[in-house]
């Protein structure tokens, strides 16, 4: 087998293989990746979701990076009424951070730590600071972050898995 692997025909095989993997990998990862985050891409997802007039929902929400975990957020008139984070009790101080509105009001922070890198994220080059963001096209509810900081371990994403809206 080691004779096989020193043919010039083998070798060229074994890195288009290689070569192919590396490619569709990052394709999917492009392709996966939701828009930039922008301040206007931002305020017109929130005018779709304030004429959407939604304030009863139950939520999915997939956090991975630094953080991980599975939250299940259920709200009514707009304030959240139970939550649990990888099957347990969610801490009641964070609960207005898991509605909609609070999940904007992090992006807003997260533009706003991206302009200042240096205090949020130990970074002096505001271009090592990506932001994604994907927001529903009929009503505007975040869909999906993904925040990278090149260089350093301060990735964060989180992705509404399941958005349900519940009529009273």
């Amino acid at each position: 087998m080691s004779s096989l692997l020193r043919t010039p025909r083998t070798r060229w095989t074994i890195a288009g293989l290689a070569a192919v993997v590396v490619i569709v990998g990052l394709l999917v990862l492009f392709l996966r990746r939701p828009p930039v985050l922008t301040l206007e891409r931002l305020q017109a997802a929130e005018q779709r979701w304030r004429a959407s007039r939604i304030s009863d929902y139950d939520m999915r929400i997939t956090v991975s990076g630094v953080q991980r975990g599975v939250h299940k957020i259920e709200v009514r008139d707009a304030k959240v009424t139970g939550m649990t984070t990888g099957g347990a009790e969610g801490a009641r101080h964070v609960w207005p951070r898991w509605t909609v509105e609070g999940l904007f009001d992090f992006l807003r922070e997260e533009l706003a730590n991206a302009e200042d890198p240096e205090n949020a994220f130990g970074v002096s080059d505001p271009s090592r600071v990506v932001l994604y963001a994907g927001f529903d096209e009929q009503t505007g509810y975040p869909r999906r972050f993904l925040r990278h900081v090149m260089g350093r371990q301060e990735s964060v994403e989180w992705q509404i898995e399941e958005f349900r809206q519940v009529t009273q």
